[in-house]
């Protein structure tokens, strides 16, 4: 019944196989805000065998099969194209139609074509939807892997900020070094401090910060890619590209802290610790939720005798000791916070964790032995 429907208007279609559809709108949907107030923004356009989406601050660019596409270009809304590509099997072909009517306005419509079914639902005019341009010129370009670059958010990310009143805090910092050359992924939020070394050399200094929106959606492009990503930071954008995917961002307008002055780096790399606590990663996470008896993020006490404490004497209290632990130097009892602690176990990318300590005032370093790559800071906390 819907073949009658502008039948005569067919601007633009695809075709190709429904699931590779269907992977290809998963990445162009990353960047669909259906809380925008413009339409056009919930749909993501299709144009010379690729998929373009945008919030106005990250744009996301999927390549589709060499000749999939035919016509010209139009709208398709991704979330109702995905709940159809979820039982749909084969061969898929989705239809951009319009209808011009008075005053320069128009009608627009999608039909799909999934076996012997036919859905029809409304769309956009595709001049409603804004123009959308790759990064061209950039002052650093950085060739990582995939495995790379997704290691480096799963360990850094976790610390990034979400108060909005120090939005400067909001990502992730690419600290690019010319002399000496060097390469740090940085996030913090007050708290604590989580840093990534590259094992490459930037020929521009520069801080550029990465906002969370572009790095969370990047861990999902990601996933299971073992391609190369081509890095490009722009004066105001950053672009990164892989064998079938591109996403562009603004940069956040501010400056990033000196985070090497909080850094508790100095006490495994200068021998400045007073006492080292080791044990295996799952060791001190099951301590830990064994203890947690008030909220994930409950002061947690490290005692002097390798027990973790949680409570109080009025409310509850829970202790026991880290199984296996090494302690070395001469220990005191330190209070920290459950949850961030927590979440650096999880992000520590090693099967065994040290602890460096100074005093149960400073901040305290959390190394996975045998990498330089990796490390957090934490603040403690007064018991």
């Amino acid at each position: 019944m819907f073949d009658n429907a502008f039948k005569d208007n067919i601007v633009g279609a695809v075709s190709c196989d429904a699931q590779f559809l269907r992977a290809a709108l998963d990445k162009a949907f990353l960047a669909v805000n259906a809380k925008l107030k413009v339409p056009a923004l919930h749909h993501v356009l299709v144009r010379n065998d690729k998929l373009y989406a945008t919030d106005m601050e990250m744009m996301i660019f999927v390549d589709l099969p060499p000749g999939s596409c035919s016509g010209s270009a139009f709208l398709t809304d991704p979330e109702r194209l995905l709940a159809i590509l979820k039982t749909a099997d084969g061969r898929i072909t989705v239809e951009g139609r319009r209808q011009d009517v008075k005053d320069g306005d128009a009608i627009c419509s999608i039909l799909v074509r999934a076996g012997d079914a036919s859905i029809w639902s409304p769309s956009c005019p595709v001049e409603d939807f804004p123009a959308l341009d790759r990064l061209k010129e950039a002052k650093e370009r950085l060739t990582l892997t995939a495995e790379q670059l997704a290691l480096a958010f799963s360990c850094v990310a976790p610390a990034i900020s979400t108060e909005a009143t120090r939005y400067y805090l909001n990502g992730i910092c690419f600290d690019m070094r010319s002399e000496p050359a060097g390469f740090t992924m940085a996030a913090t939020d007050g708290h604590r401090l989580a840093t990534f070394d590259f094992p490459v050399e930037p020929k521009v200094a520069m801080k550029p910060i990465i906002p969370k929106l572009a790095i969370t959606s990047l861990q999902k492009l990601l996933k299971g890619s073992r391609s190369d990503v081509l890095l490009k930071i722009g004066d105001t954008r950053a672009e990164f590209s892989s064998a079938d995917w591109a996403l562009t961002t603004k940069l956040i307008d501010g400056s990033f802290p000196e985070y090497g002055r909080v850094a508790a780096t100095s006490l495994e790399s200068k021998g400045t610790a007073n006492w080292v606590v080791s044990a295996d990663k799952a060791a001190f996470a099951s301590t830990l939720a064994r203890v947690h008896i008030q909220g994930k993020s409950a002061p947690v006490k490290l005692t002097s005798s390798g027990e973790l404490v949680s409570g109080n004497q009025v409310d509850g209290q829970a202790s026991a000791p880290i199984s296996g632990a090494l302690i070395t130097g001469v220990p005191q009892d330190v209070g920290f916070n459950g949850k961030y602690f927590a979440e650096a176990l999880k992000s520590a990318p090693g099967d065994r964790i040290s602890l460096f300590f100074q005093d149960p005032g400073g901040p305290f370093l959390l190394k996975v032995p045998g990498r330089d790559d990796w490390s957090t800071t934490l603040m403690p906390l007064r018991l």
